[in-house]
C-alpha cells in the first residue's frame, strides 16, 4: 500500500468514527407512544360528568397531555402529565391541581401499549394504555383496587 493509500485509508476510517459517535448523542427514541395523541373523551364516565385527555407529541421524546373533569360545565378534577425519559429512563409524570408531581416509571412498552408504576405511591401504583382500533383504554390500579377508562377521539 502507498503513501497516498495509507492516508487515505485512515481518514476513511476517521471519518466513519466520527459518523458512529456522533450518532450515538443524536439518536432518537426507540418508543413510540404517537397512539394516544389527540383530543379524547372517556365513554364509560359516570352520568352527569365528562372527561377528557388531550396528548400531543412536543418533540421526538416528549408528550404532554392534560386529563380534566367536568360536571355542569365546572372543572372539578384536572392534572398535566409529561411522558418522556429523565436520564434515559421513561416516566409518567403526573402534575395534580396543587401542583404536586408524581413519576412512575416505565416499565413495559409495546407500540400499542405502555405500563408505568411507583409502588410507593398511595394510589395508583400502576397506570397501562393500550390502544384498540381507534379507541385506547388506560387502568389506574393497585393490589385492591382497579379502574378503567375507555376512551374514544373527540370529534369536533
Amino acid at each position: 500500500m502507498n503513501k497516498g493509500s495509507t492516508i487515505i485509508l485512515v481518514l476513511l476510517l476517521l471519518c466513519a468514527c466520527q459518523t458512529q459517535y456522533a450518532d450515538r448523542g443524536n439518536k432518537k427514541s426507540n418508543h413510540n407512544f404517537d397512539f394516544i395523541i389527540g383530543s379524547w373523551k372517556r365513554i364509560n364516565e359516570k352520568e352527569g360528568k365528562e372527561t377528557f385527555e388531550i396528548w400531543r407529541k412536543k418533540n421526538d421524546s416528549t408528550y404532554v397531555g392534560t386529563s380534566f373533569t367536568l360536571k355542569d360545565k365546572d372543572t372539578i378534577w384536572k392534572e398535566n402529565v409529561i411522558l418522556s425519559p429523565i436520564n434515559k429512563k421513561w416516566y409518567y409524570q403526573v402534575t395534580d391541581a396543587k401542583k404536586t408531581a408524581t413519576n412512575f416509571a416505565l416499565i413495559k412498552s409495546t407500540t400499542t401499549s405502555f405500563t408505568c408504576e411507583n409502588q410507593q405511591n398511595d394510589f395508583p401504583k400502576k397506570i397501562t394504555y393500550k390502544k384498540r382500533n381507534d379507541h385506547f383504554f388506560a387502568e389506574i390500579s393497585d393490589a385492591k383496587m382497579k379502574i378503567d377508562f375507555l376512551f374514544a377521539p373527540l370529534h369536533n
